[in-house]
């Protein structure tokens, strides 16, 4: 079951529940962009151009859903694997960062960051970003 949660009490918002692969009208399985994507979009359908931002672990998080996100007037913010097709190149290797250190990038307004604590957090961020 998936489920979209208000931040501050907790309070179930919307739930899907997984029934499998959808398939078009012609019998065809869509793949659009994977299930995640397709999870969070449908979760968040009624909630688009109204000022929300949504908060992602690094389960959903991709940088094309957070541009499709910002495209439909909501925010949104997660951490991210660091592997993750379309997170930038720049921020992944074998830098040493000192503890607190952050590096950021941005494009097509979206924040990428790296953050060393322990050892490295990555996140993105659309919030706060001009649409584009």
């Amino acid at each position: 079951m998936w489920t979209l949660c208000e931040s501050i009490t907790g309070y179930c918002l919307q739930f899907l529940i997984y029934t499998g692969k959808v398939e078009n009208q012609s019998g065809e399985v869509q793949a659009e962009h994977g299930l995640t994507y397709r999870v969070v979009f449908d979760l968040m359908e009624h909630y688009f151009y109204k000022g929300y931002m949504v908060y992602l672990d690094n389960f959903y998080t991709s940088y094309q859903l957070f541009i499709d996100l910002l495209s439909h007037g909501t925010g949104a913010c997660g951490t991210v694997r660091s592997n993750r097709f379309g997170f930038p190149k720049e921020l992944q290797g074998k830098k040493k960062m000192k503890k607190g250190e952050a590096i950021f990038f941005q494009t097509s307004g979206v924040t990428s960051v790296r953050w060393f604590d322990k050892r490295d957090v990555y996140a993105l961020s659309t919030i706060n970003v001009k649409k584009l």
